[in-house]
């Protein structure tokens, strides 16, 4: 693409691009870019962009991401479905990284990326003090099968909503003050016990959903949950004493 100062939309999808090589000051309108389900395999340049809001590059083949600068004007970046994106390191997802090369994010999507750890890399002591004030909507989803993901929800306290499903996942004892989540889906992630301090530490949820956890079985947590709207339990061990296999 050449000289083109006006466009604001590009959407490539299902295509076999393999880079996204663009001029940017030759796009200086450009906000939305939509490469699903292509060949990408690297997350660099957008640096340059001054109006980037939009991007999806789900379901491409990413490994690295190279931001030199940071990225203030990003909103929404959706990365699902690249299951080598954190492959070189392990599986650790340094939210340090990223909230110095996403400051303004607000949604972002990284289902089924093999992500093992979220959270502050102890020697930025820095961000893991101030969390990514920007992030209001994260989803992690994994896939059947997974290894168990640890969450550090210390580094995600303005979160509104948080999707975690179909992989074991570690939460913490109590939970961090979470005072602006609404919505918590814990679907098939090997609940036993949900933290005793959810109703003071999330003060405004409204919808809860731990279904398909058969081994939770006690849901008084959820007792002075006054703001608590929609609680989805479906095949949970709620009034039974046996083990019962999980729904894949």
């Amino acid at each position: 693409l050449r000289r083109c100062p006006r466009l604001e939309t590009l959407r490539a999808r299902e295509n076999s691009i393999t880079s996204l090589d663009l001029n940017w000051p030759e796009f200086p309108e450009l906000a939305n870019i939509d490469l699903y389900r292509n060949r990408i395999t690297s997350l660099s340049s957008i640096d340059k962009s001054f109006k980037l809001r939009s991007m999806n590059l789900e379901c491409n083949d990413i490994t690295h991401i190279h931001i030199r600068h940071p990225v203030p004007s990003l909103r929404v970046l959706r990365l699902s479905e690249n299951t080598r994106l954190f492959r070189h390191a392990s599986g650790v997802v340094d939210i340090a990284k990223w909230v110095n090369c996403f400051p303004g994010l607000k949604t972002l999507y990284m289902d089924g990326c093999q992500a093992r750890y979220l959270g502050c890399n102890s020697s930025h002591e820095k961000v893991a003090a101030s969390p990514w004030l920007s992030l209001y909507n994260l989803s992690v989803r994994g896939q059947t099968g997974a290894g168990e993901l640890v969450l550090d929800l210390t580094c995600f306290r303005h979160l509104r909503n948080l999707y975690v499903s179909k992989q074991r996942v570690s939460l913490p004892r109590a939970l961090p003050a979470l005072p602006h989540l609404v919505q918590l889906e814990l679907w098939n992630v090997g609940l036993t016990r949900l933290p005793p301090n959810l109703s003071s530490a999330a003060l405004r949820l409204e919808l809860l959903d731990v279904s398909n956890n058969p081994d939770l079985r006690d849901l008084s947590p959820i007792y002075h949950c006054h703001s608590l709207r929609i609680l989805r339990c479906r095949y949970i061990g709620w009034g039974s004493s046996q083990p019962r296999a999980p729904i894949r």
